[in-house]
């Protein structure tokens, strides 16, 4: 861990530009079945064409970050892995497993 470090998490767009778009202003929108974790860890929140960006001043723990994503086209999507890294320390990353999703 890193406690005095700032993070950045990035989350791949899983089809960018054709499938499916970031909501940015997730507070909008009621979520069914919320899960009692569900906050804003984050410090910052950026959402770019092909990814979101979270950052976190400060980490002293495990944290789970969500965000919505809209879909566009329904298909099947290969999502590239998210990354994890202490912000000024390009040596230093850890990423996901990559995965999918199928809209129907």
């Amino acid at each position: 861990m890193f406690p005095s470090r700032p993070l950045l998490s990035e989350c791949p767009d899983p089809y960018p530009g054709a499938g499916t778009e970031f909501i940015e202003h997730d507070e909008l929108y009621d979520v069914n079945n919320k899960p009692s974790w569900w906050r804003n860890w984050y410090s910052r929140r950026e959402f770019h064409d092909n990814r979101a960006a979270i950052f976190q001043t400060y980490f002293d723990q495990q944290r789970e970050y969500f965000y919505l994503l809209k879909v566009v086209n329904p298909g099947q999507f290969q999502i590239s892995p998210a990354s994890v890294q202490p912000m000024y320390q390009p040596d230093v990353l850890s990423t996901s497993d990559p995965s999918s999703l199928e809209v129907k």
